[in-house]
Order: C-alpha cells, then sequence, then structure tokens
C-alpha cells in the first residue's frame, strides 16, 4: 500500500492540488448558471430521477436542449446525471463533474510526460501549465461540453504513446 502511494506521491499531490484549484468558490464565481448550464443540468436531473430527457425520450443518444435549438452530447449529461443519483441534486455536484473531467486529463498529462521524459519535474511543470492555462480554467468553472475534447485527446495520446512503446 505504501509502496504504491510512494510510486504515485506526484499523481496524489497534483490531484489534490488540482481540485482545490479548481474548486476554490466553484459556485459563485461564475455566478448562477448560462443558458448551456441551465438545459444541461436540467436534463441531467431529469435523467438522474426518471431517466428521461425534458423531452420525454427515454435515455436518448442526444440531448435536444432547452428551445430546441441545439443538441448536447451525451458523455457530460450522463455523467452528471450518475453524480447526481449517487451526491443529490445540486448546483456544487454540476459544477464539480467537470473539475472531475479535468483532472482527469491532467493525470493523463503526467502520465504521458512522464513516459515521455521519465521526469517527475517535468510532470509536474506540465500539470502546473495545464491548469493554469486560462482555457482550461474558465471551462473548468463553467459546465458545458467544451473540456471534453480535452480529455479526449489525452485519453487518445496516451493509448497511442503506450502502444507505441509496448507494440501491441
Amino acid at each position: 500500500m505504501f509502496k504504491l502511494i510512494k510510486k504515485n506521491i506526484v499523481i496524489i499531490l497534483c490531484v489534490l492540488f488540482g481540485f482545490i484549484f479548481f474548486t476554490y468558490k466553484i459556485t459563485s464565481i461564475p455566478p448562477g448558471l448560462e443558458t448551456d448550464e441551465g438545459s444541461i443540468s436540467y436534463n441531467s436531473a431529469l435523467i438522474s430521477q426518471n431517466l428521461r430527457d425534458q423531452n420525454n425520450r427515454f435515455l436518448p443518444i442526444f440531448i435536444l436542449s432547452t428551445g430546441k435549438s441545439d443538441w448536447k452530447q451525451p458523455i457530460l449529461i450522463y455523467f452528471i446525471a450518475f453524480l447526481f443519483k449517487i451526491f443529490g441534486i445540486s448546483v456544487y455536484i454540476y459544477k464539480i463533474a467537470n473539475v472531475i473531467l479535468s483532472i482527469i486529463s491532467a493525470i493523463f498529462l503526467i502520465k504521458i510526460i512522464n513516459l515521455l521524459f521519465r521526469n517527475k519535474i517535468y510532470s509536474i511543470i506540465g500539470f502546473l501549465i495545464y491548469i493554469t492555462t486560462p482555457i482550461i480554467f474558465i471551462t473548468t468553472r463553467i459546465g458545458n461540453e467544451s473540456l471534453l475534447p480535452s480529455l479526449i485527446s489525452t485519453l487518445w495520446l496516451f493509448t497511442l504513446l503506450k502502444y507505441k512503446l509496448k507494440q501491441k
């Protein structure tokens, strides 16, 4: 157990720091929810309660937004619905979803840097650059799907790099 903690101490410390950094005054800066956030949170809440969206569709693949003006990506909505089901419906839980996704992206980034350079200092620097990049910080604080490309990209790059190194 202690060997596992010692091996992953950089990741553990970065996750703790990232969580504190991203969640500082998360429900008050920015205050309230904007239109897209309202639509995503409303549909997530409905799906968490009765498995139907605001248009009464059962577990839809894509969710039609409020006003029926655009379609929302399902990954974020179902992830938030899952969190709502476990922890209850609240603005804090809604906003934490993107924090979790951003921290998962940061973990993959740390692992990518470790595989490339085998240097923990580089991993910490890469992590700090990632979390302080304005677009990452801003999209972590608002609950729309614009952070998902970061997660998908880092996961994709991590798997490509693992394949390249092991050739299987």
